[in-house]
């Protein structure tokens, strides 16, 4: 007779969208560190910004960095309206590019 045991292990993977803000950092992050700060250089446009990180990641960028009072709008542009954003407390890259190093494959989402 044969006998055996299941064993059950779960696991957490980064979707390929959480692998990249770990990697990059956060949408609005992305936003404000692709503006000149205010009065340093001429403002970017929108339009210009969506070239430069992405579309979706200035469409979720920009609404979020209006909302924590990060980047301000000039003219026709946008630009910082901080010297620096806050961000994650230290050491949570750290975790996440443990979870980046250990689990995530673009072979593996979910």
């Amino acid at each position: 007779m044969i006998s055996f045991e299941s064993h059950e292990t779960q696991s957490h993977v980064l979707t390929p969208e959480g692998a990249q803000v770990a990697l990059h950092g956060s949408h609005e992050a992305r936003v404000w560190a692709a503006l000149p700060a205010k009065g340093a250089g001429s403002p970017i446009a929108p339009a210009k910004l969506k070239n430069i990180i992405g579309d979706d990641a200035a469409k979720v960028g920009q609404g979020r960095a209006f909302k924590n009072s990060w980047i301000a709008k000039e003219g026709d542009g946008l630009v910082k309206a901080v010297c620096q954003q806050r961000s994650a407390p230290r050491g949570s890259s750290d975790l996440w590019q443990g979870i980046i190093n250990r689990r995530y494959s673009p072979e593996r989402t979910p």
